[in-house]
């Protein structure tokens, strides 16, 4: 291992977290290149490296596992210093603090922090944030020398370590590195390699545990909510034996882990019957039967009796004021919604599911007068549509909860009180279960529920199926609505939906159901692409939509697509500012998407880039921003370049992100080395996204594939047996407080 000290020049190479860049080494008398994971890219500052010199295609560069930024003893070191740690320090408060102090600015700041306050500009808020910057340093560099030769850390996720586990964080990693299993991104094999090093017992009781919340969040992450017992421990056995010559680890040591982890309240047992157990995360357990008890608490609430016949008197003049008779199945679906207290609407398309959510609306005011209303939606986009179908304001259910995120993006809820007489919430099959047990949880038992969606769409990213599960358990009402609309007979579109819908791979094809079949992906992309740029010139961006499985595989992922789109359609010109991330050029009108919830935007929303101008960002830093106008409305947010890492371009998009979302044309691509992802309702969600014009590009015998094969996400849920114990069940005191102490 070596060391060099070293003041950076330029960057030649990023991808990710990993970086090139050219330092002008002090020790050394000559400029070098550098490479590793999350480089400071910081002028006027000196750093030392350790790591090793190796050849490579940028000659003889200097390999770096750590580094640490020496603390400057000059003005404009010391300036720079601050502005790196963002703390809303500036250049000019940077100033009075060093011509105050001087050299021992250092000292002042470790040892007697609060005579800074001495200073016009600093502020207590400002003060603790500088602390916590400094100290949030201290613990990412202890942090980076506990994986220093195991693996490559990036910053974000040291920081995030640092967040989880605060100032004690090596220490706590050192005694038990299967605590990273809390931390998203980081693999069980890389911690595992960490773990074997620093404890030679490959039996430990931590590698165990570790292993199981490392399988459980693998259950999780692929839709389902808990997993039987026995097929846990085969994983687990398979997982922790692994390259080994013998099971070091038998199912006697799993059984013995796994009681001590329910024991703990780490991990749930539902027993099913004496042979048959299934294995929960405890977050999971307690969500799921908060739904069942909460569903209970509504249902058998003390609600409002509306009067049949001023039900019957209004739904009538409703009719008669728009001109049109409401088919037997969308009448019951009205009057079933207004006296009773939980209902689920369901449908396909055209079946006039908004005509319903309309007539509920009518009625309910006039035999429920002034009672509050409320409609929600998972999506920002599923909710705007609610609102331009309805005439009623609407808003997602993130929004409606209080849900707001911290600096790292986590989410946490800043209220739980719904005050409402009636709610309805749309696109109900893209709910998950979290999401779900906080909702009703915080809906009040006097408050009718009606819940529409389509369970033939695809199920929530995220762990459950509530929807499916809510219809299949029987114990709540369930409206069919199975009579298409007058006006959508003649419809190819929804003719076609309800053919995928049946397995029918005879699809009609018409000029508002196109197929574009093409034998190689060269040629399916291009014949997408063209398509796609002739219907954007034709009807304008916000009406088209290209729609694939995959973000970020193969050669007809959305990646790939917007990648090439983005040049076609907004090529970069002459001494054009731009921002370049991840090795993502983005420019003025590029068509984007947030990724992630934020207080400003939400995971889905899509919008374009205004301006990019230099400028102040919310600390007074003097920084490059990205002025995004998110749904048309005049939101305008300001994005600094690390605001920007939520931020992808949208023209193209997965179908799962589609859900909730309606274009005038969707060009769908079905192709079969997506065969692992293509399912029946994969294929009809995309279809059903479009009100126009669909489509097909691909092969024939893709999309065939994909009609013919029913069998859903295989997901793993107990919700459906657990609502039909729960209204039959009185719950405890006790269960009832057990899971208030888990938020739900």
């Amino acid at each position: 291992m070596e060391k060099i000290n070293a003041a950076y020049i330029k960057t030649i190479y990023q991808k990710d977290d990993y970086i090139v860049a050219v330092y002008k080494s002090e020790n050394v008398g000559k400029n070098i290149t550098v490479t590793g994971y999350n480089l400071p890219e910081i002028r006027n500052l000196s750093i030392n490296f350790e790591g090793d010199y190796v050849k490579n295609k940028y000659g003889t560069s200097f390999n770096a596992t750590s580094f640490e930024i020496e603390k400057p003893l000059n003005l404009k070191g010391f300036s720079t210093y601050m502005s790196s740690l963002k703390c809303g320090i500036g250049d000019k408060i940077s100033e009075k603090i060093f011509k105050k102090y001087g050299k021992e600015v250092w000292n002042v700041l470790d040892n007697e922090p609060e005579r800074l306050l001495e200073i016009k500009g600093v502020t207590q808020n400002k003060l603790d944030k500088i602390l916590i910057k400094l100290k949030n340093t201290k613990v990412i560099r202890e942090i980076m020398a506990v994986f220093n030769g195991f693996i490559n850390l990036s910053l974000k996720k040291a920081e995030k370590i640092a967040s989880e586990f605060g100032p004690n964080a090596s220490i706590i990693l050192k005694n038990n590195p299967y605590e990273l299993i809390k931390v998203k991104g980081i693999g069980f094999s890389t911690i595992d390699q960490i773990g074997k090093t620093l404890h030679a017992d490959l039996a430990n009781p931590l590698r165990i545990k570790g292993a199981t919340f490392c399988i459980l969040a693998m259950v999780e992450a692929k839709g389902s909510v808990c997993i039987p017992k026995p097929i846990l421990i085969r994983e687990l056995m398979n997982l922790l034996n692994k390259d080994l010559k013998s099971n070091v680890v038998d199912e006697l040591k799993i059984n013995d882990v796994l009681y001590d982890m329910v024991q703990n309240n780490d991990i749930a047992f539902e027993h099913i019957d004496e042979n048959k157990i299934l294995v929960y995360d405890i977050n999971s357990y307690y969500a799921e039967c908060s739904i069942a008890m909460h569903i209970r608490k509504i249902k058998n609430g003390n609600h409002e009796m509306l009067e049949t016949s001023n039900v019957l008197k209004y739904l009538n003049e409703y009719s008669s004021l728009n001109n049109f008779q409401l088919a037997d199945c969308q009448r019951n679906a009205v009057i079933k919604s207004l006296l009773s207290p939980m209902v689920i609407i369901t449908g396909g398309p055209g079946v006039g599911k908004t005509t319903i959510e309309k007539a509920i609306l009518y009625v309910f005011e006039r035999v429920a007068k002034n009672r509050n209303v409320l409609l929600l939606a998972p999506t920002g986009r599923a909710a705007r549509r609610m609102s331009e179908q309805t005439g009623y304001s609407a808003q997602t259910i993130h929004s409606a909860l209080g849900y707001s995120c911290d600096d790292d993006g986590e989410e946490f809820m800043q209220t739980s009180n719904l005050e409402a007489d009636l709610i309805i919430i749309d696109e109900v099959s893209m709910m998950d279960q979290f999401i779900a047990a906080k909702l009703l949880k915080a809906i009040p038992s006097t408050c009718r529920v009606i819940f529409v969606g389509d369970p033939d769409q695809l199920p929530s990213v995220s762990a459950g199926n509530v929807l499916r599960d809510m219809i299949d358990s029987e114990r709540i009402d369930v409206a069919k609505l199975d009579v298409v609309f007058r006006q959508s007979e003649e419809s190819v579109i929804v003719k076609n939906s309800q053919k995928i819908n049946s397995g029918d791979t005879h699809l009609v094809y018409s000029k508002k159901f196109i197929h574009c079949y093409r034998d190689n992906n060269e040629e399916i992309f291009e014949k997408a692409s063209n398509f796609y740029v002739n219907c954007v010139k034709a009807y304008g961006i916000d009406n088209v939509v290209l729609l694939t499985p995959w973000r970020n595989k193969g050669t007809l992922c959305v990646n790939e697509f917007n990648k090439h789109l983005h040049e076609r359609l907004n090529s970069k010109k002459s001494d054009e500012l731009t921002v370049n991330i991840n090795n993502v050029e983005f420019r003025i009108g590029d068509k984007v998407m947030q990724t992630k919830n934020t207080d400003s935007a939400k995971n889905g929303d899509t919008g374009y880039i205004i301006d990019i101008c230099l400028g102040n960002d919310e600390n007074g830093e003097f920084t490059t921003l990205v002025k995004i106008e998110f749904n048309g409305d005049g939101n305008i947010i300001d994005y600094t370049k690390d605001d920007m890492n939520n931020i992808v371009h949208a023209y193209a998009s997965t179908i799962h992100k589609s859900q909730g979302s309606e274009y005038k044309i969707v060009i769908l691509i079905m192709a079969l080395e997506q065969r692992f992802s293509l399912r029946r309702n994969l294929l009809y969600t995309g279809v059903t996204r479009a009100t126009d014009i669909v489509a097909l590009c691909g092969q024939k015998s893709a999309v065939d594939y994909a009609i013919s094969n029913k069998q859903p996400d295989k997901r793993v849920t107990y919700l459906k047996q657990r609502l039909k114990k729960a209204l039959y069940k009185t719950k405890t005191a006790k269960e009832e407080t057990t899971y208030e102490q888990f938020g739900f």
